[in-house]
């Protein structure tokens, strides 16, 4: 079986799963995720988040935060003609959908060396940190040449771990994930 037949299987399955969970089910999960990522949160000053979607795990509680704490909070920005995102300042609760025109005015841009800590949406994440994504290669392409000293840290729920994500060469590690019930580092 090919790795992108075997991804596909695993995403379907774990998408599934998510469906059909309940917004008491996702707004209990997000608030347990702030909690763990407090400590993880303190000491950087320049956050990427995303907006979640079909019940991916809510940074809505992690973002009001995040600007109660001042600081920077970027959105990822991507056009369909490019897989290599870009980053702007985040101000309020609005949500955008991540793709925007060619014509996106941005407010205040950062590059994506200059990022602290990236939180990243995932469907599963394995053992060795490798993240099964929607399948675009967004993040992939992004920060496959990154500064090491920025923190990739993939977000879900726990049942998102599992023992093996099929990976091809091109798939980046994670640092670290952060769920509703724990903290996993990969270095």
């Amino acid at each position: 079986m090919s790795i992108d037949l075997e991804k596909q299987i695993l995403r379907s399955k774990m998408l599934e799963k998510r469906k059909l969970l309940t917004n008491t089910q996702v707004n209990d999960a997000s608030h347990s995720l702030l909690n763990n990522l407090k400590d993880i949160l303190l000491p950087v000053k320049n956050v990427a988040i995303y907006h979640a979607y079909k019940n991916e795990i809510s940074l809505e509680q992690t973002i009001q935060y995040l600007l109660a704490q001042h600081k920077r909070i970027y959105k990822p920005i991507a056009y369909k003609s490019s897989r290599i995102m870009r980053f702007d300042i985040v101000n309020d609760l609005s949500k955008n959908n991540v793709f925007a025109d060619e014509n996106y005015n941005y407010k205040q841009e950062i590059e994506c060396y200059n990022l602290d800590l990236i939180l990243l949406p995932l469907v599963a994440v394995d053992n060795d940190g490798y993240r099964l994504g929607q399948g675009g290669g967004y993040y992939d392409s992004t920060f496959e040449k990154r500064n090491p000293n920025t923190i990739l840290c993939g977000v879900g729920y726990q049942w998102q771990y599992v023992n093996s994500v099929p990976h091809d060469k091109f798939d980046i590690k994670l640092d670290m994930f952060v769920s509703d019930e724990k903290t996993t580092y990969f270095k």
